[in-house]
């Protein structure tokens, strides 16, 4: 499968000379040295907070410290999906180790995620052919409520990866030899999780609750993207960029800066917010945070309830 990794031109429109430069020379920077910094910083704080939970003598600091550690696990989503775009190292075969180690803590197969990804960039917003509109967005406060717990998000990975490990199905955009490397990683990664439950129990719980507590910020983070935005292949309509808080930029690897990232997905993570500014303008979903974006969304399903009451009067 061909990696998206310059201008979608199509939806981007027309690119200055100085924009093209910049995209390219950002393309280039891509190194080994960036993605080890972020993803060294990003172990060492799971390791603090994992050092917290086995410190807990109470259950309010225990639950703290879970939720701490829940953060930086669901967070690893962004390392993997940096992986497998190649932009989160220069040299192949650490994308591919960096992403099989995330996808192992995610319940999720690199090999499927790379083709449904893909997919995704092909065909944002596409209610036919985007695979991230497979499952309904919310239409409903209850709905929007139940989306960001997460339930249903690890009913789905569990279910995925079941279905992968006996290769019951083969969803359309994997290939037959992706489905057999997919089936692969899931039956691993299932053998991986009896064999910790089995043998340390109290691991696996602590991972689990650890998931469990943290998903709502990964749900939160990644329905801020599109959601809401225009059905259309416009790339500044369709995607949204949010710029949030230091810590919370460093724990998803920039990419609140989605816009930039659908329109080059070969900009490395560390190049994101430069190639932004530069495009700044374009830009018409933008927001300031991830808490305006939710209370924005919310409205809107309110609205929607208020209006089809009104109709059904």
């Amino acid at each position: 499968m061909t990696d998206p990794t310059m201008a979608q031109t199509n939806a981007v429109g027309v690119v200055s000379d100085d924009l093209r430069t910049a995209v390219r020379a950002a393309v280039a920077r891509r190194s080994d040295w960036h993605g080890l910094l972020w993803f060294a910083r990003h172990l060492a704080l799971a390791a603090a907070a994992a050092t917290g939970v086995v410190a807990s003598d109470n259950p309010v600091w225990l639950a703290t410290t879970l939720w701490l550690l829940g953060l930086t696990l669901v967070t690893l989503f962004a390392p993997l999906h940096e992986c497998i775009h190649s932009t989160a190292f220069k040299h192949r075969g650490l994308n591919r180790v960096v992403a099989a180690i995330c996808g192992t803590v995610l319940l999720i197969s690199p090999t499927w995620f790379r083709a449904f990804h893909f997919n995704h960039h092909r065909y944002t917003q596409d209610p036919d052919r985007d695979p991230e509109l497979m499952r309904a967005k919310p239409r409903t406060r209850w709905q929007y409520v139940r989306h960001l717990s997460g339930l249903p998000t690890w009913y789905a990975a569990i279910s995925t990866l079941l279905r992968l490990a006996v290769r019951r199905e083969r969803p359309p955009w994997l290939t037959r030899r992706e489905l057999h490397q997919a089936s692969i990683e899931a039956r691993a990664g299932l053998a991986l999780y009896v064999g910790l439950a089995a043998f340390a129990p109290s691991v696996f719980l602590a991972w689990a609750a650890a998931l469990l507590l943290g998903e709502p910020l990964r749900r939160a983070w990644l329905m801020a993207e599109h959601t809401g935005c225009a059905l259309a292949p416009d790339m500044w309509r369709n995607t949204r960029t949010v710029t949030s808080l230091p810590l919370l930029r460093m724990l998803t690897w920039q990419m609140g800066y989605h816009n930039v990232h659908h329109a080059w997905p070969g900009v490395p993570f560390h190049a994101l917010p430069a190639i932004d500014a530069l495009v700044a303008e374009r830009t018409v979903e933008r927001e300031s945070g991830y808490i305006v974006t939710h209370q924005a969304l919310y409205d809107a399903l309110a609205d929607r309830a208020a209006n089809a009451s009104l109709q059904d009067s």
